[in-house]
């Protein structure tokens, strides 16, 4: 044992032929308190094991989540549990990309542009507005990496 203080050891050592060894010498006294690391798992295997109970319960607690793992004696970071809630929401559903994918394929022109307006915002701009158009570039994060433009007036 390499750890500091502890009396377990052993002794061995290789006999003539080489390919046996001799055990010489062995003290099976421990006297420090050994840890055992749990086991570290996949995001795959998580979403694999849970899976029909993310299907049902989609939002499921970190915590609801490591009560069920810990029958399996297993750790999970919260990073790996987004992760595995991620992949059984895709083999339920199927990615978002796909998804997209078909509308853009039925409607080509659905989401190239929008133009959103309120009535009294638009009537306030044309009766009484000064004459200036401010225009705010934002580029959003996610699978589809598109750019959100908003025009304001004051």
């Amino acid at each position: 044992c390499a750890a500091e203080g502890c009396e377990w050891r052993f002794h061995a050592s290789i006999t003539l032929d080489g390919r046996t060894f001799m055990l010489k010498e062995y003290d099976d006294i421990h006297t420090c308190i050994r840890v055992a690391q749990p086991k570290v798992v996949s995001s795959t295997w998580i979403a694999s094991v849970l899976g029909f109970k993310l299907k049902v319960d989609p939002l499921m607690s970190y915590e609801a989540m490591s009560q069920i793992l810990s029958d399996y004696k297993v750790q999970v970071d919260y990073k790996k549990w987004n992760r595995a809630r991620v992949k059984a929401r895709e083999a339920h559903k199927g990615k978002p990309s796909q998804s997209y994918r078909k509308w853009s394929n039925c409607c080509p022109a659905m989401f190239k542009r929008m133009f959103l307006c309120f009535g009294a915002s638009k009537q306030g701009f044309i009766e009484g507005c000064r004459p200036f158009i401010g225009v705010d570039g934002c580029h959003l994060k996610g699978p589809y990496g598109r750019v959100m433009l908003l025009v304001i007036s004051v």
